[in-house]
């Protein structure tokens, strides 16, 4: 029984407590409220009137924002004595040279098998793996007539490595 009267009575406290903090909260907030809503409500009045109790009303529970500040214009900054040479690195990007041009062109198309070869990149090496079948000398004139007919005239044996299936 005792246990039950003490249990009602921490009950009761902390709903006390908790109502006490949303009354000051409200308290607070609304006199806040008051004082900026007065100051508009008072630079608002029609021709001296008051405003309407509703007005009044709808005025305290809509919330206030300010009017923005119009945002700063940038001033132009004039082109006047720019240095021909910065100090900074060129980074801009060069146009593939032609041979460039024709050795990703041959990278896109790895892995690819011919009749007398089989052709995969070596990244590493940076270099052609070319993979030929017997008869060995005749594949590899067949692969270099096949090389510049095909456009990939500017890629030279020292871009490929050859080895024997």
């Amino acid at each position: 029984m005792i246990n039950k009267k003490l249990f009602l009575i921490i009950i009761s406290v902390a709903v006390f407590i908790v109502l006490a903090l949303f009354t000051y909260v409200y308290v607070t907030q609304d006199l806040g409220k008051t004082t900026l809503i007065s100051s508009v409500t008072s630079n608002n009045s029609l021709n001296g009137t008051i405003k309407s109790g509703f007005a009044e009303i709808m005025n305290k529970f809509s919330s206030f924002s300010p009017v923005p500040s119009p945002a700063p214009s940038p001033t132009p900054t004039p082109f006047i004595n720019i240095p021909a040479f910065t100090g900074a690195a060129d980074t801009s990007p060069q146009p593939l040279t032609s041979r460039e041009t024709q050795f990703s062109n041959l990278v896109n198309r790895t892995p690819f098998t011919l009749g007398f070869a089989a052709v995969d990149m070596d990244y590493a090496n940076n270099k052609f793996k070319v993979v030929l079948v017997s008869p060995y000398l005749q594949s590899k004139t067949n692969f270099m007539t096949w090389l510049k007919n095909s456009g990939f005239d500017l890629i030279t044996e020292s871009d490929l490595e050859f080895s024997k299936n």
